[in-house]
């Protein structure tokens, strides 16, 4: 059960080596194997703090790096409005920072401290390996020890206390960790016991954020430097140092690499910020402490000045880590050099009112040249906009986090990608988002545009967000597009819009590792026109508008589509045929689903009013294993198109009859149920046939273009008299009707025995007539056949039966020639002989 360091961890969770047990962040307990005295060359105990929430309740450790600054892990929580204790003294936060995507914070809090220590400056890549540490933390002491028998192999951890402890370990090695969606640089060590005996640690709960130091004095008499912020511990509530079995098998244990983000540490503490009215970057006397910005991590900041504009001119290139505006003041940024964004480690910056001040509305304006040598997170939390209108080019990718509005207002040529996290991003310009992938974790993309436009980049969803189309001045009913859609989670994607405006998906749309991902169509259109791969779990529709889906589909066996509100439009077929994998549910009374192809599901349920439809045109079967259709009203209207449902079991033939006579509803053709607005236009002509396949007298084998077999239900929009199905009116119909007439004596009788009139299971005199109404109909040119738009197969014969038994229990039935002499009032067409159809 020996454990491993993994060298390299990409994403997600730790990932861990055989046997290893995960234990959640923020430990931070300080073991000593004697329990004796810290180690007597530290750091100043006033260097330590604890990280507090509002309540006062201790949350984790920091460490002061400046007069006003502590630094601690992000994933502890908390932020503005807690509190750090330190030195005997506790102070409130008054503003936070945050290094994009990593695990480390910066607190400004309302003190003057005097003991503080800088960052560890990583001279090479691995410059901490090998190197002794001292730790220091407030997190659990130890408890009791973990026995096996006789053999001690580690300590379980004890209650809190929130004493600043003190102990030393060794770096092993550096990687990478991910928590929570933070990936950082780290420095791991390893709980041995044996070589340290006296003052060695390892870190445990509350913890987090705790130093460790490395001391780079040449006579090792104490000059500190930060070099790693405790963060993970392998175990959760014990520490081991041994297996149980008594092999060597020391915990691991890490903190977050200061080294790695030591640029951006100093650029917080110590900002240049612009003290000048308009003028020019390069004027030193415009910044304090003197001295204009310009190099990789520098922080630029322009505070608050009051409302109005002030602006500030690039007359020469310059370089920044991040910029930050404060306040009402309408900054803008503009000339005719570029403003480059480079950093030495992590991510470069824009922060806009991060003092969170209610009165925040300043709206500042980036108008010169933006170049990307890194990633550029904006942090943007003002009521006011931040508009980029300068060409955004480089390698780096955009990231909006916090509340505000950024604005997009060029085409622009970065090609590392767009995150969104929150707030709102808005474009005003067609390529507004360069090249790269558009990764939606939260917030609403917003498009402003008076034509219709294309934006190349695929969407990847990776959290809840708001999609919103609208127009940029005058501009009405137009389609924002975009590349493919990759939904990776089970997140809602809400369509929004304007004047008619509508969003679409030109690539394939994928729902990866989804189980209940929804696509809401509160305001705008969405079309999904390169085809849809769900292959799991349930796909939701809600909203009002219309979602539409084209192309090739791939469903995963049992997968569901729901349809909650608005209108679904299929215009590609769900399955190959053979295929029955997702069953469409549509619920409500504004619920509806229209077919604009042939369509295979394994279920089709409609409840509470919806409706579902295939479009008129003819050409399209709907093939489903169930279907489902409740009396509030709501139905499924068939058109003149077809009817296919492949059961297992006992035949549903009762329950379509059923379904078709209250769509009937006394040849009105608007009941719930099975409907045709074709039959409703014509209800003397036309009617919706239907058979079970292996009681026709010549069963398809094709039917509505789809293979069928014995246990089918067959149905379609055909003339009223076409008992057979075939889509004509002729002797064949006659002799079946004639068959199975008796009046209306017996009842239970189905169309394909000449129940043609009012479903009501009579084959009575009603039925005759309407059949000598249409009699020659379709004949020489069947309705669906060669020259109509179905696609219909044969069986191998087409023979009129010579004799036919006369029903049960019954009256002798009429002979046929009886029967065309009531039906046809005596037309001479007895001597049509019947025919054999290839």
């Amino acid at each position: 059960m020996h454990r491993t360091w993994p060298t390299r961890v990409a994403s997600g969770v730790l990932a861990m080596a055989a046997g290893l047990v995960l234990a959640a962040p923020a430990f931070g307990l300080i073991l000593f194997p004697t329990d004796v005295s810290p180690p007597p060359v530290r750091p100043n105990d006033d260097v330590m703090g604890r990280w507090n929430e509002p309540s006062g309740n201790f949350k984790a450790s920091c460490v002061a790096i400046a007069p006003s600054y502590v630094v601690t892990t992000r994933h502890q929580g908390g932020g503005v409005g807690y509190s750090v204790t330190i030195g005997g003294n506790t102070y409130p936060v008054l503003e936070v920072f945050e290094d994009s995507g990593v695990d480390i914070r910066i607190a400004r809090i309302g003190a003057n401290l005097t003991y503080y220590i800088a960052p560890f400056a990583a001279a090479t890549v691995d410059a901490e390996k090998g190197k002794s540490v001292v730790l220091g933390g407030y997190g659990r002491p130890r408890g009791a020890a973990l026995m096996n028998g006789a053999l001690t192999y580690g300590y379980e951890w004890a209650a809190a206390d929130q004493v600043l402890r003190w102990g030393t370990n060794t770096i092993d090695s550096l990687s990478t960790g991910t928590y929570g969606g933070l990936t950082s640089d780290v420095v791991v060590a390893h709980f041995n016991y044996s070589i340290q005996p006296n003052h060695e640690a390892a870190i445990a709960e509350f913890d987090s954020g705790g130093g460790w130091f490395i001391d780079v004095s040449a006579d090792q008499t104490g000059d500190w430097r930060l070099a790693g912020l405790s963060r993970f511990a392998e175990h959760g509530g014990q520490t081991w140092y041994r297996s149980p079995t008594g092999l060597s098998d020391p915990d691991f244990f890490d903190a977050v690499r200061v080294g790695s983000y030591a640029g951006w540490l100093k650029g917080v503490i110590n900002p240049s910020t612009w003290v000048g009215g308009s003028g020019a970057w390069s004027a030193d006397a415009q910044w304090s402490p003197a001295g204009r910005p310009d190099a990789a991590d520098a922080w630029a900041v322009f505070g608050d000045r009051g409302p109005g504009a002030l602006a500030v001119t690039l007359d020469q290139a310059v370089t920044v880590g991040t910029l930050r505006f404060d306040g009402a003041t309408d900054y803008t940024l503009g000339g005719p050099r570029a403003l480059t964004f480079r950093v030495t480690s992590g991510a470069a910056g824009i922060e806009v009112n991060r003092l969170l001040d209610p009165s925040g509305t300043g709206a500042p304006t980036i108008a010169a040249a933006l170049a990307l040598d890194a990633n550029l997170t904006v942090n943007h939390s003002s009521a006011g906009l931040l508009t980029l209108s300068g060409v955004v080019s480089g390698n780096g990718s955009l990231t909006k986090d916090k509340s505000g509005t950024l604005v997009l207002a060029n085409t622009n040529t970065y090609c590392g990608g767009t995150v969104l996290k929150a707030g709102t991003l808005r474009a005003t310009a067609p390529g507004a988002f360069g090249a790269g992938q558009i990764a939606l974790a939260g917030g609403v993309l917003e498009v402003r545009q008076d034509a219709s436009v294309s934006f190349p980049n695929s969407v990847l969803m990776s959290g809840d967000t708001t999609l919103y189309v609208d127009r940029s001045a005058s501009g009405a009913g137009r389609t924002v597009t975009f590349g493919p859609l990759t939904v990776g989670g089970d997140w809602k994607l809400t369509a929004k819009g304007a004047s008619g405006y509508g969003l679409a998906f030109s690539g394939a749309t994928s729902f990866m590792g989804t189980i209940g991902a929804t696509i809401e169509t509160a305001t705008a259109d969405v079309a999904l026109s390169g085809g849809v791969s769900v292959l799991r779990g349930t796909l939701t529709k809600t909203g009002p508008k219309a979602l539409t889906i084209a192309g090739p589909q791939v469903w995963g066996a049992g997968t569901v589509f729901d349809v909650r509100g608005g209108t679904v439009r299929l215009n590609a077929d769900t399955g190959a045929s053979a295929l029955f994998n997702v069953t469409l549910g549509a619920t409500g009374a504004d619920a509806r689903v229209e077919f604009g192809s042939t369509q295979h599901l394994a279920a089709l349920n409609l409840n509470g009013g919806a409706r579902a439809s295939l479009a008129a045109g003819g050409g399209k079967t709907l093939v489903t294993s169930k279907i489902a259709i409740d009396e509030a009203g709501s139905a499924l209207d068939i058109a003149d198109n077809n009817l296919i449902l492949v059961y297992c079991g006992a035949s549903p033939l009762d329950q379509v009859k059923g379904l078709i006579r209250t769509g009937f509803n006394a040849a009105k053709w608007t009941g719930n149920g099975i409907t045709s607005s074709e039959a409703k236009a014509n209800p003397a002509v036309f009617g919706i046939g239907y058979a079970q396949n292996d009681q026709l007298f010549a069963p398809f084998k094709c039917f509505g273009g789809e293979p069928v077999g014995k246990d089918t239900i067959l149905a379609r929009l055909t003339y009223a008299g076409d008992v057979n199905l075939d889509g004509a009116v002729d002797d064949i119909d006659v002799a079946i009707l004639g068959m199975f007439y008796d009046g209306g004596a017996k009842g239970g009788h189905y169309w394909s025995e000449g129940d043609i009139w009012g479903y009501d299971g009579l084959v009575d005199d009603g039925d005759v007539s309407l059949l000598g109404l249409n009699y020659g109909s379709g004949i020489g040119q069947p309705l669906g056949g060669s020259g109509g738009a179905y696609l219909w197969g044969t069986s191998d014969s087409w023979t009129l039966p010579e004799a036919a038994p006369a029903p049960s229990g019954g009256s002798a039935v009429p002979e046929p020639a009886t029967l065309l002499l009531l039906a046809l009032g005596g037309v001479g067409l007895m001597s049509r002989r019947a025919r054999r159809r290839a």
